[in-house]
């Protein structure tokens, strides 16, 4: 083979290759949430200053904020950015799960409030079942913090669990998921956490 007659097979691709843009594929969307953690609660008894006690209370938790996908929307892999709000529900008196011990007994400052709390989360969905096209199980996972708290309280989170996307028409999909919930600052709590949302994917 000459190179001249090697230079015209190979031309028409290198030609193509210099001349081809970008491709982008990703998405933006909406994306809501709730769900219920553990959260320690430290109080004394009055008059007693030598013993701390722990309790974990649940806590409920709301959220919504937005989403930025990265992933061509027919493949079964699709990462994820969500930046959001999240509100969690105030503590409680600890008397009030403490058999035998009144309010006026406990000293203790637990937040009586509702907080607020700027949240960012990298992840990834990953599809098991089904067809990108139509109806897909997934499995998501994130890893992510509170950055913004009021109170001084950053934490880190990871959550894991099931989902499921569906292709209401090309290049907007459904999807929801459920997620076990590990929050870490100065100790581990637990919870759980349900996400749902619909996402415009182009390519």
């Amino acid at each position: 083979m000459t190179l001249a007659s090697l230079l015209t097979r190979i031309a028409p691709a290198l030609l193509a290759l210099v001349a081809a843009t970008p491709a982008f594929a990703g998405g933006i969307g909406y994306v809501g949430g709730g769900g219920l953690r553990t959260q320690p609660v430290y109080w004394y008894l009055d008059g007693d200053a030598n013993e701390q006690y722990r309790q974990n209370q649940k806590v409920a938790m709301m959220s919504h904020g937005l989403e930025f996908s990265l992933g061509d929307r027919d493949e079964r892999f699709l990462g994820f950015f969500r930046a959001y709000w999240l509100r969690e529900g105030a503590e409680k008196d600890p008397s009030l799960f403490v058999a035998n011990v009144s309010s006026d007994e406990v000293v203790a400052a637990w937040r009586d409030a509702p907080r607020d709390v700027g949240m960012f989360t990298l992840g990834m969905s990953i599809g098991v079942i089904g067809q990108p096209k139509t109806v897909m199980g997934t499995i998501v996972a994130d890893v992510g913090s509170g950055f913004l708290t009021v109170d001084h309280s950053e934490f880190l989170q990871a959550e894991v669990g099931p989902g499921i996307t569906w292709m209401a028409v090309r290049g907007v999909q459904v999807y929801g998921n459920a997620a076990y919930a590990v929050r870490w600052r100065k100790g581990f709590m637990n919870g759980v956490s349900g996400y749902a949302g619909v996402r415009y994917l182009f390519d």
